[in-house]
């Protein structure tokens, strides 16, 4: 946040702040999940890999907030791997 204002990107959270930028990564978190739940209600399977995957995105989520600034690069690789479980559990329950 600091780099990116003191370069002038124009970001959201640059212009909103940084407090803004930890809302809109938990809301996005969130929203993410509950698209998938609504896919997962079908299969037991599926509401099971979604719950593991609400505990990896709380764990984010917690994160986030409770890590300083000066480190949030630790968040970023976690957030990858996150992705990568979400986008997984996404093509299974869309193939079964």
């Amino acid at each position: 946040y600091e780099e990116d204002s003191q370069t002038g990107k124009k970001t959201l959270v640059v212009r909103l702040g940084y407090q803004f930028g930890q809302y809109e990564y938990s809301v996005c978190h969130v929203a993410a999940l509950c698209i998938l739940l609504v896919y997962s209600l079908h299969a037991l399977g599926a509401f099971f890999l979604w719950a593991c995957l609400c505990l990896f995105a709380l764990s984010c989520i917690k994160m986030m907030w409770c890590t300083p600034a000066s480190r949030l690069n630790q968040l970023l690789s976690k957030t990858g791997q996150y992705l990568v479980a979400y986008s997984g559990i996404a093509i299974i329950q869309l193939i079964f």
